[in-house]
């Protein structure tokens, strides 16, 4: 018996499951140009995704962006890094 094949499956089902979740998620967000400006939202409400990513992106735990967005799900807060990662530029402050 192949084990490796076998590992090799589990791990393409996984992905495949956390790319379902992740594109079923992305299709519950909200852009429209009278809301924020057209920037991608968390359904009923005016929180940017591009924000929750960025915080996230910037080294925020989870459980201080849910104190501030207790609305917010792990898989929300997850999914918004992996929303910004593939879509959005974070503009960092530079000092001079």
């Amino acid at each position: 018996m192949n084990h490796s094949f076998l590992t090799h499956t589990h791990f393409s089902t996984k992905d495949f499951s956390l790319k379902t979740r992740f594109n079923r998620w992305k299709s519950s967000l909200i852009a429209n140009p009278k809301i924020m400006g057209g920037e991608v939202v968390f359904p009923d409400t005016r929180l940017t995704v591009r924000h929750v990513g960025g915080m996230v992106e910037r080294g925020e735990l989870p459980a201080i962006i849910r104190e501030d967005y207790p609305y917010l799900t792990d898989e929300d807060i997850q999914f918004a890094h992996l929303y910004v990662k593939e879509n959005c530029r974070v503009e960092r402050s530079s000092k001079h």
